[in-house]
């Protein structure tokens, strides 16, 4: 990947951004509004699998394989002068946020055998509020750790406002 620092800057103030933003946004819909709602079933169906896909988006930024990683993805690691202090300072993958990862790619990625079926199952629901905690306080670290002059003033921001 070969963005410049203004071309960071100016990636992570759109892209990045817009992840977190909407992430941020899904998790903070009231479900007890959608239920009321006459479609509440599409409806709490739209909210998850948006919720998964800019959470599995978040995941794989702060957490990329290096050797699965293409010449056009960016990741954490690129907000950095020194290659790999990123993988130095992030915390290990959270089985939680694994586990998320793993589901965002078998049940909205894409069809496969191994998606949960029907609704009774405990494992069914995505623990939405605790999930976007722990996501954000790795990139809350993110943002503090990142070279100041390769990402966006508008992430950093919106990552240092008090309520999540």
């Amino acid at each position: 990947m070969s963005l410049n620092n203004t071309e960071l800057i100016d990636y992570s103030n759109e892209h990045l951004l817009y992840e977190i933003n909407m992430l941020k946004s899904v998790a903070a819909l009231d479900p007890s509004c959608i239920a009321n709602v006459r479609l509440g079933g599409f409806l709490t169906n739209l909210r998850v699998e948006s919720f998964a896909i800019h959470l599995r988006n978040l995941i794989n930024f702060l957490y990329s394989d290096p050797s699965g990683v293409r010449d056009t993805d960016v990741h954490a690691g690129n907000f950095y002068s020194e290659k790999g202090l990123w993988e130095k300072v992030r915390p290990a993958i959270s089985q939680t946020l694994e586990i998320a990862r793993k589901r965002a790619n078998k049940e909205v990625g894409h069809l496969t055998t191994e998606r949960i079926s029907g609704s009774n199952d405990p494992r069914k629901p995505w623990n939405i509020g605790d999930l976007t905690e722990e996501i954000l306080s790795v990139l809350k670290l993110f943002s503090s750790s990142a070279d100041k002059d390769k990402l966006g003033a508008r992430v950093i921001d919106l990552l240092n406002r008090q309520k999540i």
